[in-house]
């Protein structure tokens, strides 16, 4: 039997050359977009062992030189926290002047191990020990020796002491130049301690201003107060801690911008 004659419209016809090509090129297009989001995916959500090595740190300070402090609350043990905040778990107590190995120090907070057990505590509650002031001289602060006291300033900085012959005490601390004879007038210095005797203390001023934010500190292994509050005439915050000992009162001030420096002058103030 014959065979019929199939139609030539009838033949499929193969795909043409071009339209492969395209075809191949969308093909492998959408394979790297595949793969693309797989990897992406990974990074954005990786897996426990990707946690590890991506890890950041949190700015930890571990102490170069180990420090030691000893707790000085008046009397009260002092709370050690899970965690360098005051509203984190509390751990712990540590009695009144205990001394204590300091590990690191993070936000006026000193991490300590007490009892076998590890935390926290506020920095503003402690004093320095004169053997750790010593190391922290090391790192190029200056000391300024006072009539029954010493502290540590930053290195490079200068001091001018105008203490007068009335008795008056008044040392300035600057990170520039400082005239030779007490100025007069307005003339911006960072950093002032004033002493004064028990017949001298001043009154009023700061310490009446209603707007002063008070706080309780330590200094030197007693018990002083930090007044925040903003100068009338420039608009400045100003920062002073008065203490009080053996009748002598004791005034330092950070006239504005100034109170890490000063707080660090604070930490290793001692009485001799």
């Amino acid at each position: 039997m014959a065979l019929s004659r199939i139609p030539n419209s009838r033949i499929k016809k193969g795909i043409d050359p071009k339209k492969k090509k395209i075809l191949f090129v969308l093909g492998l297009i959408f394979i790297f977009i595949v793969l693309y989001g797989i990897y992406s995916l990974k990074r954005v959500v990786p897996d426990e062992k990707d946690k590890k090595q991506v890890k950041v740190e949190t700015g930890d300070r571990p102490m170069a030189k180990s420090l030691s402090v000893t707790i000085n609350t008046g009397g009260y043990p002092l709370n050690i926290r899970a965690d360098h905040d005051e509203k984190s778990d509390k751990v712990g107590e540590i009695p009144d002047k205990t001394k204590v190995e300091v590990k690191e120090e993070i936000d006026g907070w000193y991490k300590i191990t007490y009892n076998g057990k590890d935390g926290w505590i506020s920095k503003k509650y402690t004093i320095l020990d004169s053997d750790s002031i010593g190391q922290k001289a090391e790192s190029g602060e200056q000391a300024f020796q006072g009539s029954g006291y010493t502290f540590k300033y930053p290195s490079g900085w200068n001091v001018q002491n105008y203490s007068g012959l009335d008795g008056s005490v008044w040392v300035a601390l600057s990170n520039n130049q400082l005239p030779s004879e007490a100025p007069k007038g307005s003339y911006f210095i960072p950093l002032e301690l004033k002493v004064y005797s028990s017949d001298k203390k001043p009154t009023g001023g700061f310490r009446t201003d209603p707007s002063a934010k008070k706080e309780a500190v330590a200094v030197g292994g007693i018990s002083g107060t930090r007044y925040t509050y903003t100068d009338s005439e420039t608009s400045t915050e100003i920062n002073t801690v008065e203490f009080e000992r053996n009748g002598t009162l004791y005034d330092f001030y950070d006239n504005g911008g100034y109170w890490e420096d000063l707080k660090k002058a604070l930490d290793t103030f001692t009485f001799q």
